[in-house]
């Protein structure tokens, strides 16, 4: 009998094989994505990229957000993904003329991601060191959820319009959620880490709303006690100010969560479908490489953060 695949390898495959052809008007639609990001404390840079799947299309971004340059590389793709598996674990390609991207699992440990064409080349392997979270449910009846992984360890290179960047155990993050999602939804999502802790958040506004906030606290050196996630009171509320400008400073809070937010570097994107009177696609959508720290509270006792470093998200709009 072969070794058994990790549920939450196999939660990473996709749900949907294929683009759908639904109603584009309809109020609930599958959708689906995949992000990954790594901070670099050497470098002071993050990078991340994204893949995602919706009934018209699919999506790709790749962006390296750099303070110390002061400006955001990115790059964005639309068009059609082949999403599968490969040996049981996940494979996404794109491959086309002057365009090649692979994001694979390796083992149950391990991705890869390479990238080549249009200005990039990328290759990077993830390596987990922390369990994964995983949350399933159904919504509408239909199956959804969410796997994500953080504190992993991301090595390789990226070279870009003439700028390298080279990552040696890199702190990094990856997850995949699919299910049912609002034809009208926003967001706010945060996910940031440190040595010591890593913290998840996401506030997501519309039909079926989906609340979660965990944090992980890892073991001191020697100790024979295992990491775990802990799930703190999904009700956190992010404060509105401006988004996306240099030194701008959000807030998140719950009952167990007071954390002050600083964006470092921001960038977005809008999207309009068709572009004269979108009423297809209406979106406006903000990625933001953030530090964050405060305190969370664990079995009624208050815990400093200290200094995190990771990725915020601002989404609202119509698709």
């Amino acid at each position: 009998m072969g070794m058994q695949i990790p549920s939450s390898v196999t939660a990473e495959l996709p749900s949907i094989s294929k683009r759908s052809l639904v109603n584009p008007f309809a109020e609930v639609a599958p959708k689906e994505w995949w992000y990954a990001g790594c901070h670099d404390p050497e470098s002071g840079t993050y990078f991340s990229f994204f893949f995602f799947r919706m009934p018209l299309l699919d999506a790709a971004r790749v962006s390296v957000f750099d303070p110390a340059s002061g400006g955001v590389r990115e790059f964005g793709w639309k068009g059609a993904f082949q999403a599968g598996e490969e040996n049981g674990r996940l494979r996404i390609e794109i491959a086309e003329k002057g365009l090649g991207m692979v994001y694979r699992r390796v083992d149950d440990k391990n991705w890869h991601f390479t990238m080549k064409g249009r200005g990039w080349e990328v290759d990077l392997e993830i390596k987990q060191t922390l369990p994964a979270f995983e949350r399933r449910e159904d919504r509408r009846g239909v199956p959804s959820g969410i796997v994500h992984w953080l504190g992993n360890a991301v090595s390789g290179q990226v070279l870009t319009h003439g700028a390298s960047y080279r990552y040696r155990a890199a702190r990094g993050y990856c997850d995949h959620s699919w299910g049912p999602v609002p034809r009208r939804v926003g967001w706010h999502w945060i996910a940031v880490q440190s040595q010591t802790m890593c913290l998840v958040s996401l506030v997501n506004t519309g039909t079926g709303a989906q609340l979660y906030t965990q944090v992980l606290v890892r073991p001191v050196p020697c100790s024979v006690d295992e990491p775990r996630w802990t799930r703190l009171d999904p009700q956190a509320v992010f404060g509105e100010v401006p988004v996306g400008s240099p030194e701008t400073t959000w807030t998140a809070v719950s009952t167990d969560l007071e954390l002050e937010v600083r964006i470092r570097q921001g960038s977005g994107f809008r999207e309009r479908i068709p572009p004269l009177i979108p009423f297809l696609v209406n979106i406006d959508h903000q990625e933001s490489f953030v530090s964050a720290k405060g305190r969370v509270r664990l079995d009624g006792i208050w815990h400093d953060t200290g200094e995190m470093f990771g990725v915020m998200e601002v989404h609202r709009g119509t698709w």
